[in-house]
This record gives structure tokens, C-alpha cells and sequence, in this order.
């Protein structure tokens, strides 16, 4: 086991050692000493989870103290939970890769409504403004290595003339919330977005609060594809007596069934239910995220987050500026290379190459 799993099992084992010694106030500081303990020498000198060897550092992706105050705020959040609830956790979390338990009755929409507020004119221009110079200067960071793979000969579904890219998340999954603002940076090199929305992940979940756009109750036009978004499970809690939940979340949309099989389809790698998941129109999928893509944003607001977008040495554009230009490259495979003002770039054709 690294010493990385070590530190995430004693720091798991200990969380629920506390839970289950039943509810009893704990004070902010001894909230902080058992967080201190587990987590103070973290980083000291391993390398980061989801990066290559000799990695570590490059392109300003070293996160090591956000990553420590985050798991200290999520210590202190759920103890002093302790000591006034009694609640119920679900180990793990959500993860990269972690398969949704949707119990019968997923088709009911059981938080209706349009989603959050709609987002700031201002916010939605930051983002879907970012210059090409900024994509060629980020490029591909060697760190993102979870890239769009090709869908196999096996997997053939029936559609209409435009092809679909199927997007398949939750609100409270964090890997999803950090995956949006590439994904909005990508398809706005193609179409144009109405009515994005406000939403954060779970506040209970690994990098809680993370900020983020929604596509719930947003729309999407291009001349070239359709953009297919299920959102399938809201950032709260779901009631008791629910007919249908995500890991404990309210269900929120529930794909057509001809979508559904492509999410969990076994011949997709591995796919089977992960979120966040994605289908570039039969050409490409890819399903987990990069793994410490959302601590990247902790403890930014939205407007940081897209103003830091416009900066390629910040970690925040490696990171997503670099996913949006393999996006990029995966769609203008959907495409066939239209536009080519966008698909003709040099470091959109390196993208493609490496996802051949």
C-alpha cells in the first residue's frame, strides 16, 4: 500500500472511529489536533496521486498545503457534525471512477425546477472568453493523464443527423463540478451556451463546496452536434422516504435508455456507471477525471476560477485549460475538423494524436 492509500485508510479509520463512538461535542481545536495528526506530513515529499513520476511540481501543480487545509476543514466539518448529529457516512465518497447506486424508481424527478441561479452574464463571458493564446501556452500537462480513448467497434447505437455528445454527472460530485469549466470552455469553441447555471458539490463529500457552472436548465446550440446533459443527482440529501437516490443524493434526471446502455456498457473500459462520463458522438468516451483536479479549486470562488482560466501559468489553467484542449481535440474528431479555425491548431492536432 502507498503511502498516500496509508494515509487515506488511517485518516478514514479514524473519521469513523469517531462516528462511532456516537455523538459528543468536540472542540474546534481538538477538531484540528486529530486532523494535524493524520494529515500534517502529507506531502512532505511523496508524489501526488494521478501523476506521472518525476512529475511532481512541474507546471505549478503542486497542491500539497491546499490539500492539507482542505482535509483539515473537512475533519473539523464532520467531528463538530458529530457532536450535534446523527448522521450517516458513506465511505469514499464519490471517486473518479466510483459507480452511483440508483435504487428503482430513477425515472422520478424528484427535485424539479430549472436548478440554481443562472450564472452572471460577466461570469459566463470570463470563462467562454479564454484566448487561444491561452490554449497553445497551457498545452497538454503531462499530468493529465486520464485522456478520451476510442469507443470500441462493439458499441454501435442508432441516432438522428446530428451526432450527440452525452455528458453523464451528478451536482455533488466533485470531479464533476471541476470538469465543467473545461467542458464549457470546450464547447464553446463550437456552440453557444443560455442560461448556464450556479451550482457547488456536496458539502459533505471529498473536496466539499466545490464551485462550479451547471448544465441544468441550460441550453446549447451548435451547427455541429447536439450537447446531451444528464445531471442525475442534486447536491443534497435525499429525503427518507425517496423513491430513488444517488449515493444518498436526490435523483435528479434519468437518461433515455439508449443513453443509459452507453453509460453502463462493460465494453467501454471499465465505464459502467462512473461519473463524470462522457461520449464524443460514438468516436471517443472517457469516464473519472483527473484525480486532484477539484483541491486545485478549493476555496475559490467562481469569478477566481474563471479569472485565474486567463492565466496559463496558474495550476487552475493546467489543469483545465489543458482538459479543455483535449475536449477540444475529441469533438473536432466528432466533427470531422470542423471549424477549422479551431480543429486546424497545433495543439489541438497533438491532442488528437495521443488519443488515437
Amino acid at each position: 500500500m502507498s503511502s498516500h492509500l496509508q494515509d487515506e485508510f488511517e485518516l478514514r479509520s479514524r473519521l469513523r472511529a469517531l462516528l462511532d463512538a456516537g455523538p459528543a461535542p468536540v472542540s474546534a481545536d481538538e477538531a484540528i489536533r486529530h486532523a494535524v495528526e493524520i494529515r500534517g506530513s502529507e506531502h512532505s515529499g511523496g508524489r501526488m496521486p494521478g501523476t506521472p513520476r518525476g512529475a511532481r511540481g512541474v507546471r505549478g501543480f503542486v497542491i500539497g498545503r491546499r490539500r492539507l487545509v482542505v482535509s483539515i476543514a473537512f475533519c473539523v466539518a464532520v467531528i463538530v457534525l458529530v457532536g450535534s448529529l446523527a448522521i450517516t457516512v458513506r465511505p469514499g465518497g464519490s471517486s473518479p471512477a466510483g459507480k452511483p447506486t440508483v435504487q428503482p424508481g430513477g425515472s422520478v424527478n424528484e427535485s424539479p425546477g430549472l436548478g440554481g441561479p443562472i450564472a452572471p452574464a460577466s461570469l459566463v463571458r470570463e470563462v467562454t472568453s479564454v484566448p487561444q493564446s491561452v490554449f497553445n501556452t497551457v498545452g497538454l500537462p503531462s499530468e493529465l493523464t486520464n485522456l478520451p480513448s476510442s469507443v470500441p467497434s462493439s458499441v454501435v447505437t442508432k441516432r438522428s443527423s446530428k451526432t450527440p455528445l452525452l455528458y453523464v454527472w451528478a451536482s455533488y460530485c466533485p470531479f464533476c463540478a471541476a470538469q465543467n469549466w473545461a467542458l464549457v470552455m470546450a464547447l464553446s469553441r463550437f456552440g453557444a451556451f443560455s442560461d448556464l447555471r450556479l451550482t457547488a458539490s456536496s458539502a459533505t463529500d471529498f473536496a466539499p463546496n466545490t464551485q462550479t457552472l451547471s448544465f441544468y436548465g441550460a441550453k446549447y446550440s451548435s451547427p455541429y452536434f447536439r450537447f446531451e446533459s444528464y445531471d442525475i443527482a442534486t447536491n443534497e440529501p435525499a429525503a427518507s422516504d425517496a423513491k430513488c437516490n444517488v449515493y444518498g443524493h436526490s435523483c435528479l434526471e434519468a437518461l433515455p435508455a439508449v443513453d443509459d446502455a452507453i453509460w453502463q456498457s462493460k465494453a467501454l473500459g471499465g465505464g459502467e456507471g462512473s461519473l463524470p462520463f462522457m461520449y464524443f458522438g460514438g468516436k471517443l468516451f472517457q469516464f473519472g477525471d483527473f484525480p486532484d483536479e477539484p483541491l486545485l479549486l478549493a476555496g475559490l470562488t467562481r469569478m477566481q476560477i474563471a479569472t485565474e482560466l486567463h492565466d496559463p501559468s496558474s495550476p487552475v489553467a493546467q489543469a483545465e485549460v489543458g482538459e479543455a484542449n483535449y475536449f477540444t481535440a475529441a469533438i473536432c474528431q466528432m466533427t470531422g475538423g470542423r471549424p477549422s479555425a479551431v480543429c486546424s491548431t497545433a495543439v489541438v492536432r497533438k491532442a488528437e494524436a495521443r488519443e488515437r
